[in-house]
């Protein structure tokens, strides 16, 4: 089966739950073409070593072939300038879409955006092409609950919107059986709908031996207990309530906290560190999930939260699933 994984993330972005799912899906002999976007993700702006190209390009990522298209990047707190940017993407996925990918038998769309149907749902018009719809966030409850906006008019053409998906797909994909409760909730046929759960891949997290040229690099001693964070920093991930326990621990020296990534709040908690003056925290750059595995070899406990917000309650990260593999104390909150 020809299948094309149409998603505005992929590796070297920290989705790699694309990465792995395209490729075991070429291990069990299906042709996969992926569409997405030049990697901005979470930075907002087109990462380093990368030039985009009016018609996008080529490239091979173990075995799969990958098309990338240009992108307004961003990644502000703007609902305009946001929805924006998944239109940008979208409008250069349907042009090159259709100049530069062969008819597939399917298309596997990934949500967010949504909008990303409209390009499966084009090609199902003219080529009789299906697509399959995977869920990774609930719209337009995820707007609200994660703060993006409250805007009445705005939640009522995204709902109008999700409809004509879930109309229109034939099958849809959630991470959880809460979400799936919720669109059954709205009317949706359960049938329609299968839970497939997050994953990491095994080949990228797993437990290391404690890397010593590492602790050695940042100057950690053996007496040091390293709490890590990592992953998008944005407002559900309440870093802000982390940092705050780590000033109330101010005089305990030794245990440090180590944050590892990029998000719209991270400049805001680099200056809270030091207009607070809390030194036991540590930022770090978003790095490629390889090296991040090296930094869970170093630390004593990981870190995961996410807002106390009724929108969350369905939502499994799927960073707990990296957490998970390289057998350190996860704490969750």
């Amino acid at each position: 089966m020809k299948i094309v994984y149409l998603s505005q993330f992929y590796y070297p972005e920290p989705h790699s739950i694309h990465k792995e799912l395209a490729e075991t899906l070429m291990s069990y002999g299906h042709e996969v073409i992926v569409v997405t976007s030049y990697p901005n993700y979470p930075l907002g702006r087109i990462y380093k070593g990368w030039k985009q190209k009016l018609f996008g390009q080529w490239e091979t990522i173990n075995g799969v072939p990958v098309l990338r298209c240009p992108v307004w990047p961003n990644h502000s707190k703007s609902v305009i300038l946001r929805g924006l940017h998944f239109l940008s993407f979208t409008l250069s996925s349907i042009f090159l879409t259709l100049f530069r990918v062969s008819r597939p038998d399917i298309f596997f769309v990934h949500h967010p955006p949504p909008s990303l149907a409209i390009t499966a749902w084009l090609f199902k018009k003219g080529n009789k092409c299906p697509y399959v719809f995977r869920m990774a966030d609930l719209w337009p409850e995820f707007i609200v609950g994660g703060g993006v906006s409250k805007n009445k008019l705005l939640m009522k053409v995204v709902e109008c919107f999700m409809r004509f998906v879930y109309r229109t797909t034939a099958h849809i994909v959630v991470p959880s059986p809460g979400f799936k409760r919720r669109l059954i909730e709205k009317g949706l046929p359960e049938n329609k709908i299968s839970v497939v759960h997050n994953y990491a891949d095994e080949d990228t997290y797993y437990p290391l031996d404690e890397d010593v040229e590492l602790k050695q690099n940042l100057k950690i001693k053996n007496t040091d207990i390293i709490v890590l964070y990592a992953g998008n920093i944005g407002k559900p991930q309440r870093i802000d309530v982390l940092i705050d326990s780590m000033k109330m621990i101010e005089g305990r020296s030794e245990i440090k906290l180590f944050i590892i990534g990029d998000g719209s709040s991270k400049q805001s908690l680099e200056q809270k560190c030091i207009r607070e003056d809390v030194k036991s925290v540590t930022f770090f750059s978003q790095m490629f999930p390889e090296e991040v595995n090296r930094y869970y070899s170093i630390a004593d406990a990981l870190f995961i939260q996410l807002e106390n917000k009724v929108i969350w309650n369905d939502t499994i990260p799927s960073k707990v699933y990296a957490y998970m593999l390289p057998d350190v104390l996860s704490l969750p909150h």
